[in-house]
């Protein structure tokens, strides 16, 4: 049951306060308000999209804790996608070396769904350029 308070207004400035009349006033609604939208802000800039949606969201919140990994989604584009026929389907890592093995670049992407948040997906196989330095430009894991 929700609780109903009675705000009182924002006390009004008289032209007489000189200390005050340069500083802008804040009513307890903004304070509130701004404060967490700070708070919320500094936790998804510092933790990233995906870390913020980590706290918010735990594994498997939607499923019962049965699924926790990314889902495909290929909405609207199911004719055009590789993985298309996949729709709402988990990713698997084979989908992925498959996928690549067909590739002249040897790497796979697809977009996904983790926990509601929108991810994309690249699968880069790091054995086969592991050994070449950075410069190089080959497709690697970092």
């Amino acid at each position: 049951m929700a609780r109903e308070y009675n705000l009182k207004p924002a006390p009004s400035l008289d032209d007489g306060d000189a200390a005050l009349s340069g500083s802008k006033v804040i009513n307890r609604r903004q304070f509130l308000k701004y404060g967490f939208n700070t708070a919320t802000g500094v936790l998804a800039a510092s933790l990233g999209v995906l870390g913020f949606s980590a706290i918010l969201l735990p594994p498997g919140a939607d499923s019962g804790g049965s699924n926790n990994g990314v889902i495909f989604w290929a909405k609207g584009r199911e004719d055009e996608a590789w993985y298309g026929a996949k729709h709402e389907l988990p990713m698997t890592r084979q989908d992925f070396v498959d996928e690549a093995a067909k590739s002249s670049t040897g790497t796979a992407g697809a977009a996904g769904i983790w926990n509601g948040v929108p991810v994309i997906v690249v699968y880069v196989d790091h054995t086969k350029n592991k050994d070449l330095p950075d410069s190089s430009g080959k497709a690697r894991f970092q």
